[in-house]
């Protein structure tokens, strides 16, 4: 990011310090009105978007909101939704975005493999971005234990090569769009957890991922 330390410094310097610690903050959406005021107020880094945000706009009117709050910004902001597929799905549960909801990735792999699962990918950060939505809470790289885990749907397997391949691949593809992402959950109980992590702060395209006992034999390869 070096080349752009200079410009982020100027504008920086030129933001009260309310609006440098609401530019770290990615926000539930308080509603069009209300948003527009926070925005004026202390520009939040951006927002997060949930059904009730979208299912009453129609595909023109959900893009017109969201390029409002972004000509009322100073700064871009990040409109972020969790559209992982399968049962956490934010913009495609509805007919006037897509007429059928993006599936999950265990179905989608178990069905076709992993070159269906970027190939969906690829289309789903496309169908995002058409509405002016720059970031996607996903992927989810949780390695669940049993098949009546709460991750077990989101998940895209219980096998750890093939969880870690997901992540490598679909992140590579992520970071050739547009699109910002964040990497759910990793938060299992058990102490065979998925340790995953990317290493974005140096080459922005790799991603590894090893179990809590390669952690323990190998901390330095450890990256948060």
């Amino acid at each position: 990011f070096e080349e752009y330390y200079d410009e982020a410094e100027k504008i920086i310097s030129e933001m009260t310090i309310e609006e440098r610690i609401a530019q770290m903050m990615l926000v539930m959406y308080p509603g069009d009105k209300k948003a527009l005021e926070q925005i004026e107020a202390c520009n939040p880094g951006g927002y997060i978007l949930f059904r009730n945000d979208v299912q009453n706009e129609t595909s023109d009117s959900l893009k017109e909101k969201i390029q409002k709050l972004q000509d009322a910004s100073k700064v871009k902001m990040m409109i972020a939704v969790d559209e992982e597929g399968g049962p956490v799905v934010r913009v495609s549960a509805y007919t006037q975005y897509r007429e059928e909801p993006f599936d999950s990735m265990r179905n989608i792999y178990d069905a076709s493999g992993m070159d269906a699962v970027i190939a969906d990918s690829k289309e789903k950060n496309e169908f995002l971005q058409s509405y002016g939505i720059n970031m996607n809470l996903t992927p989810v790289v949780d390695l669940p234990t049993n098949n009546e885990s709460y991750m077990y749907k989101r998940a895209i397997s219980n096998d750890e090569p093939i969880v870690s391949e997901f992540a490598e691949k679909v992140i590579e593809r992520i970071l050739d769009s547009e699109l910002y992402i964040t990497s759910e959950f990793l938060n299992c109980p058990n102490i065979q957890a998925l340790k995953a992590w990317n290493k974005y702060f140096d080459t922005l395209h790799l991603f590894s991922i090893l179990t809590y006992s390669d952690y323990k034999k190998s901390p330095s390869k450890c990256y948060t």
